[in-house]
């Protein structure tokens, strides 16, 4: 962050730093890890969960992840009705178990 502070500038100019909104999430997480770390604020953490955002990033310069992040996302229906109907599957038979010990 600090490099690319001094190299894009920090306000002045058309591609600073605080002008793209992938920096603007980065320099967040980044600051409230050092609070979080220097125990100025202690309660957070749920800033720092963006942290997983960052690798979204990647979409930018990579065309395949484009199309992988969008399957991904729309295969977790699928799987979720996967899940119920094994957590179903389960239970039943747990429940046949019970009865038969």
């Amino acid at each position: 962050m600090a490099v690319k502070l001094v190299a894009l500038g920090i306000i002045e100019g058309e591609g600073c730093y605080f002008r793209i909104g992938w920096n603007v999430l980065d320099g967040s997480v980044v600051i409230t890890g050092f609070l979080y770390y220097f125990k100025i604020f202690r309660n957070i953490q749920m800033t720092r969960m963006f942290r997983v955002l960052r690798p979204m990033r990647t979409m930018k310069f990579m065309p395949a992840m484009k199309v992988l992040v969008p399957t991904m996302t729309g295969c977790l229906k699928a799987l979720a009705a996967f899940w119920l109907l094994l957590f179903f599957y389960m239970f039943i038979f747990s429940m046949f178990g019970l009865q038969l010990f």
